[in-house]
């Protein structure tokens, strides 16, 4: 009984670790004559002040920095530094394919009135501050003529907590978190000794 306990104090705790740590990351990479983007995560809007609500038009600017996984009005948090951009082409891209659930992604919304970059996330998403899931897809174009700059590209909210945009990497499965490794471990440790105890009884 007593390892059990531990066991689930040990999840309860990783799992806050996890919320603390909560972000979202993207990756571009290109998949035969295509560019694909996915990007999954969650931002915990605690510590933020939202700035206003705008249009997230599904498309993507490398130069501006503009990037929606989904037409829809979104909430805006402003993002304490990060860079002005992802690349050098001012050509507004509109994917042929998505699979995206919600409209979320990043934008520098001179266009509005607003100065800066900002997190774009479904409008009241503070009620709910669910997993962000997007997968969309640009026929024949690839990271290069797109315009885009391979490599890392981080842009940071009050809370510690971020948007990370990784051009160039490899698709597929990726590495799980440090956090999320652990709490899986856990998990396992945990079914391992019930199913003992069950044995046993």
């Amino acid at each position: 009984m007593k390892r059990i306990s531990l066991l689930l104090a040990m999840i309860f705790v990783l799992a806050g670790i996890a919320q603390s740590d909560a972000s979202i990351i993207c990756h571009v990479y290109n998949s035969g004559p295509n560019v694909v983007f996915t990007a999954s995560g969650n931002i915990t809007t605690n510590g933020l002040t939202k700035t206003g609500t705008g249009p997230g038009n599904n498309q993507v600017i490398p130069a501006r920095p503009f990037l929606s996984f989904k037409n829809g009005t979104a909430d805006l948090y402003k993002f304490t530094s990060g860079p002005t951009n992802f690349g050098t082409s001012t050509t507004i891209y509109v994917p042929d394919f998505n699979e995206s659930e919600e409209v979320f992604g990043i934008a520098e919304n001179s266009a509005t009135g607003l100065t800066g970059t900002y997190l774009v996330v479904p409008k009241n998403y503070y009620l709910l501050q669910n997993n962000l899931l997007g997968k969309m897809t640009f026929f024949n174009r690839s990271i290069e003529s797109m315009g885009m700059t391979q490599g890392t590209h981080k842009w940071d909210l009050a809370n510690g907590q971020y948007f990370q945009l990784n051009i160039g990497t490899l698709g597929g499965a990726q590495t799980p978190e440090p956090t999320a490794a652990l709490i899986w471990s856990a998990m396992a440790g945990l079914g391992m000794v019930t199913y003992r105890r069950r044995r046993r009884c």
